[in-house]
């Protein structure tokens, strides 16, 4: 009785990892139709990122957390038949939707730290110094133009980032060291500033980024040169900037 009891629920147990692993495997895969229709120019960034991976993303999410729930009865039920399909689906539900959540919630805290200022601007970027404006060279200028970028925005505020300049005039080899170590190409350099620009591995989305040499102080500036919503990235280049400009201890 039991054995026979065993072959009814263990078909019955694996169709549940299996429909466990397909729901778990529409969050990934909508991201990869976002990140492939981005890539070939057939959707704009805010159709692949703030449609496809954010909004719809978040939904697919809680199907891929109740997917590894299903998979995870299936497995219990019939294991034998059952325990690679439900791992994978549980795997997966966990990764995705683990990188998925800290992706939303970095975008909700610096939205939410910038909604009370009247200064914010996603697509100005971050600034140590906004009452001098630290300027893009004219190479950087002129991608951003062929990229169909509008106007360099002012920086009128720091937009809750915690960055500040450094005081102290840092040698222009130390400046392209520090841009590269913040995973920045370097356009070009000289004995006062040094530019560079960063794109994102999946999204291909592009910041540049311009550190000013004066006297006692350095500067630093991140912009995106897209449109869409910041994320909170330019801050957290700009510190990454900040830090590789630093002395070690």
């Amino acid at each position: 009785m039991a054995s026979s009891s065993t072959r009814k629920t263990s078909p019955k147990a694996s169709r549940l990892a299996v429909v466990g692993l397909v729901l778990a495997l529409l969050l990934p895969l909508t991201v990869f139709v976002a990140i492939a229709g981005l890539k070939s120019g057939l959707l704009p960034i805010e159709t692949a990122y703030d449609l496809l991976t954010i909004a719809v993303g978040f939904y697919l999410a809680g199907l891929g957390t109740f997917g590894a729930i299903l998979a995870l009865i299936g497995v219990a039920r019939a294991f034998r038949s059952s325990w690679l399909i439900g791992l994978a689906a549980i795997l997966i539900a966990a990764v995705s939707v683990t990188l998925l959540v800290r992706e939303i919630s970095a975008g909700m805290a610096y939205a939410l730290n910038n909604k009370a200022d009247p200064t914010f601007n996603a697509s100005a970027g971050v600034s140590t110094d906004t009452t001098d404006q630290i300027g893009f060279s004219s190479r950087i200028l002129a991608e951003r133009e062929a990229d169909g970028t509008g106007p360099v925005v002012p920086a009128v505020g720091a937009n809750s980032c915690e960055i500040a300049a450094l005081p102290t005039q840092t040698a222009p080899g130390v400046a392209g060291y520090a841009l590269q170590e913040a995973g920045f190409e370097i356009r070009d350099i000289g004995i006062n500033r040094a530019n560079g620009v960063h794109t994102s591995v999946w999204f291909d989305r592009t910041y540049d980024a311009a550190i000013r040499i004066r006297p006692g102080r350095t500067d630093v500036r991140v912009a995106p040169r897209d449109g869409a919503r910041d994320h909170g990235t330019s801050c957290r280049l700009a510190q990454k900037i900040l830090t590789a400009l630093q002395p070690s201890r």
